[in-house]
């Protein structure tokens, strides 16, 4: 008796069971990592909006007055209306010293996703109202006080 060489129907089934699995985990694969980078540049375009809020903050601290303890909240409309914004300035003991903490979020209701910053911002014309002596030695000599203030700020999801 002469026998056939090939593969047997079972034989092809279960080639064909495994490579749908295999596909089926490549697919799910490639999925993960499209989500993974779209959070990734949500989160980008976040702390990005978030440098730009406060360095808008820190601005507003050298000039026009200075800031004072606020609380504020809105949106980057028009160019990023998904993404809100609310910051806390509360003032510190220390004259002219305030903390800033700020809070960026996007997504829906229920997949909120946020970027914190948390810094410090000096008032300067608070301060040199503050101490006379400041304000004599700021412009005899040029130091003291003088300068923008003091930033620093870390962001988390």
């Amino acid at each position: 008796m002469k026998r056939n060489k090939g593969f047997t129907l079972i034989e092809m089934l279960v080639a064909i069971v495994l490579l749908a699995i295999g596909v089926a985990a490549a697919i799910d694969a490639v999925g993960q990592e499209v989500n993974t980078e779209n959070i990734a540049h949500r989160t980008e375009m976040a702390a990005l909006l978030g440098k730009q809020e406060l360095s808008q903050l820190e601005l507003q601290a050298a000039t026009n007055g200075g800031i004072t303890a606020d609380q504020q909240q809105g949106n980057f409309a028009p160019d990023h209306p998904n993404y809100t914004y609310q910051y806390n300035i509360t003032a510190d003991n220390y004259t002219g010293l305030y903390q800033v903490d700020l809070t960026v979020q996007w997504g829906t209701p229920g997949q909120q996703h946020s970027v914190e910053f948390n810094t410090w911002l000096i008032n300067n014309q608070q301060i040199q109202q503050a101490s006379p002596q400041a304000n004599s030695s700021s412009s005899s000599s040029g130091s003291g006080t003088a300068g923008s203030g003091a930033s620093g700020g870390g962001s988390g999801i």
